[in-house]
């Protein structure tokens, strides 16, 4: 007896150092990655003009940071949901607790991520303005920040909820958990497409559910292969098994109906999808869940057949693939679902108590565009006005006014930068001190296509 405990022992203590090392090579892979991803983009971006390739840095990092709140959302929700309905021994175990606190880091981590990095884009800036206090501001007046910050802040209550599991069983717990559960879900449409489409309140609800249907179908899978090798062994997990097993069915069809409706209202159709790296990236998208339902029906035939112990290796697969579907879907949220129409310049005359103002906006598009502002004094005068200053703001979008970065060329004669994050009409004011203390302010509206 005294042999087999020790056998027993040095067996537990191999797995727990197997389990260690997996883990710790699985976080120096993604900060690997993370980090050849920051070099790669910031020097393909270096040969680009200088607001090019600070948005093209700030919009590939966006990217991963919606990767990170995605498998965050189908771990912390998802496997949470079923984890939660199972037995307490399944619940309060060490690799179940373990999974649903990666889901809850990376929640938060890509949470703050996504805020700052929206602030760098909101104020055109570099990557040290997703650090800046200022540009924090000014993306908190926004409707995307706001969003943002609601999913920060309540992805930090999940997790402090999570730390107390123990209390899971309380009414408190329970109402905290529901309401920043259904909050959780609600930011991600509030800061994607769906907060676009007419009537948002529609739009943004379908979302969720689509949102919610995809979390709990993946997160099955992810939490029988990540959590613990009770999940598919014991006899306590089979009715949660069981019960996912049916479950699946109706989200399936649900992810399918509300992802077409969808697909209609942001793309306007089927027919270009094939035009458009939006519509590209959703058919590779379809064709991965297309896949993992096909596995997703072994692993039932199995379970009906053989028991929860034979389909370890097809949840395994079904994990992989639904962690691969949600990188694509990480690489369109920021993919405009339409074609983006062809830049137009955009030019005006403005005229005020004599003064004339000749404004031209190039190339007209989302990105950087430059402002030439060529002025003539009243009565013709050829004397330098003594400054000029511009901002531009987007009102359909709650954006704030941001300023022109605005450099004399000439007697008169004025150039500014501005990189423009999103199409609209954009409301231009240009502030021109004739003389000292004589300002006037002349304003018009840019459409960006």
């Amino acid at each position: 007896s005294g042999r087999a405990r020790l056998m027993g022992f040095l067996r537990s203590r191999r797995l727990v150092t197997s389990t260690l090392q997996i883990t710790v090579t699985l976080v120096l892979a993604l900060m690997l990655a993370l980090v050849l991803a920051l070099v790669l983009a910031v020097q393909q971006d270096a040969s680009a003009s200088p607001g090019v390739g600070r948005a093209a840095t700030v919009a590939r990092l966006a990217g991963f940071a919606s990767f990170a709140v995605l498998v965050g959302l189908v771990v912390l929700l998802g496997a949470g949901f079923h984890a939660l309905t199972a037995g307490a021994a399944l619940t309060m175990a060490t690799a179940t607790r373990r999974l649903l606190g990666i889901g809850a880091v990376l929640m938060v981590v890509g949470s703050v991520a996504s805020f700052g990095l929206h602030a760098a884009a909101v104020v055109a800036g570099s990557l040290g303005d997703a650090v800046s206090p200022d540009a924090w501001g000014t993306a908190a007046g926004t409707r995307t920040g706001t969003a943002l910050l609601l999913r920060t802040f309540l992805a930090v209550m999940l997790s402090i909820l999570l730390v107390r599991l123990v209390d899971r069983r309380a009414a408190w717990w329970r109402a905290l958990a529901i309401t920043g559960a259904v909050g959780l879900l609600f930011t991600v449409p509030a800061a994607g497409h769906a907060s676009t489409a007419t009537p948002p309140a529609l739009w943004l609800f379908v979302d969720a559910i689509h949102v919610a249907s995809i979390a709990l179908w993946l997160g099955g899978p992810v939490l029988f292969a990540a959590g613990g090798r009770a999940w598919l062994r014991s006899d306590e997990a089979v009715p949660t098994v069981r019960r996912y097993s049916a479950m699946s069915l109706v989200l399936v069809a649900v992810i399918v109906a509300t992802g077409a409706l969808q697909t209609v209202e942001l793309a306007g159709g089927i027919d270009t999808l094939t035009d458009t790296d939006w519509g590209r990236r959703l058919l590779v998208k379809v064709s991965l869940v297309i896949l993992l339902v096909a596995v997703a029906a072994v692993s039932r035939w199995v379970l009906h057949h053989v028991g929860a112990s034979g389909i370890r290796r097809t949840v395994v697969l079904e994990a992989v693939i639904g962690v691969v579907v949600l990188a694509v879907t990480a690489s369109m949220v920021a993919t405009p679902p339409r074609l983006v129409t062809e830049a137009r310049a955009f030019d005006v005359t403005l005229a005020q108590a004599g003064l004339i103002a000749d404004i031209t906006v190039t190339p007209g598009r989302v990105g950087s565009n430059e402002i030439h502002l060529v002025l003539t004094p009243p009565g013709g005068s050829l004397r330098p006005v003594v400054s000029v200053t511009a901002r531009m703001a987007l009102p359909e979008r709650d954006l704030p006014a941001q300023p022109v970065t605005i450099t004399a060329d000439g007697p008169n004669h004025y150039i500014g930068v501005i990189t423009l994050a999103y199409s609209g009409d954009w409301d231009l004011d240009v502030v021109v001190e004739l003389t000292p203390g004589n300002t006037m302010l002349l304003s018009t509206v840019v459409p960006i296509p």
